[in-house]
This record gives C-alpha cells, structure tokens and sequence, in this order.
C-alpha cells in the first residue's frame, strides 16, 4: 500500500515538473527576440546530452527541431552520444529517418562517427561492467551498432576506424585475456 502512494506522488511530481518544463520552453519561445538566445537552449541541450538525459534531450527536440542540427566543436549531439556510450539518444536516430545520415557525417577533422566509438567508453561506464573481458565484449558490441556503413572510411591520418579501435583498446584486450 504504501509502495503504490509513493509511486503515485513521484508520477504526480514528474507530471508536475513535464508541465512545468512545458510552460518555461513555450514562454522563453514567446520571450525570444533576437537569436542569440537561443544559443542558450543548444547549451542545454549538449549539457543533457553529456549527461545522457534522454527523456530531457527528445522534449529540447520536439520543441525545436532545428536543434538537431546544432553542434558543438564540429560534434552533433549523436556523436557526443556514442563518445559517452549514451545508447538511447544514439537510437533516436532511427527516429528520425535520413535526415541524421546528414546530421552524423564528417567531423571536422575528417573522422566520421565510426571513429568516435573507438575510443575507450568512459571510465563511470567500463566500471559498471564488471571484468575486463565482459568489458571488451562490450566495448566491440558498441563498436558494431553504432554505424558499419563507416568501417573503411579514413581519418585525416588515414586510419581507418578498426585500425584505431585495436591501438585504443589493446590494454583491455590484454586484461581481458589475462583475466
């Protein structure tokens, strides 16, 4: 009994705070008079997607979705999201059809998405999975979601994303069989 009261007070208190966020994005869009103010949303919405606040993140797009197409030192909030392994802002892609084949091209420095996910996971993210082989089963789980219409692109440097996904993650390959 008291479980399903408790439960019914943190719905209300999330209904509460939808409609709150609901009102405080339609009066700023209202408010808004030139278009520096809206850089203060894209802010927002790169600090939601750092942190993996997916629920926040798709309101931020259906608010705007012009905001898709922001980004942040020539990154899109879909390549933040495979940097920090924050696999269901990466699913909204699927979401959204072709127009994110547009939004995850090239980087600036002529890497593509691919080559985002070889790098090793955040450290919070390997903790969480216990045992450097599971680890390593994962971390090439990720690798193969993310984008395989990318694996024989090059970088600038002419590495191609497999190429630098075994020099990132050769120490946890060695635990992994050690372990």
């Amino acid at each position: 009994m008291y479980e399903r009261l408790k439960l019914k007070q943190e719905n209300s208190k999330q209904s509460q705070v939808n409609e709150l966020f609901e009102k405080c994005l339609q009066a700023y869009r209202d408010d808004v008079e030139n278009l520096n103010e809206i850089s203060m949303i894209s802010h927002v919405l790169f600090d939601a997607v750092e942190v993996g606040n997916t629920e926040f993140l798709v309101k931020l797009i259906r608010f705007d979705f012009d905001l898709l197409w922001k980004a942040r030192n020539s990154k899109s909030i879909f390549h933040i999201a495979v940097e920090k392994r924050h696999e269901s802002i990466f699913n909204i892609l699927n979401e959204i059809g072709s127009i994110g084949d547009l939004i995850i091209d090239r980087i600036e420095d002529g890497s593509n998405i691919l080559h985002l996910a070889v790098g090793l996971a955040p450290q919070e993210k390997l903790n969480a999975i216990s045992g450097a082989a599971l680890q390593m089963q994962r971390e090439i789980l990720w690798f193969k979601v993310v984008s395989p219409t990318f694996k024989e692109m090059k970088n600038n440097k002419g590495d191609t994303s497999y190429v630098l996904f075994a020099k990132n993650h050769e120490d946890l390959r060695k635990r992994a069989r050690s372990g």
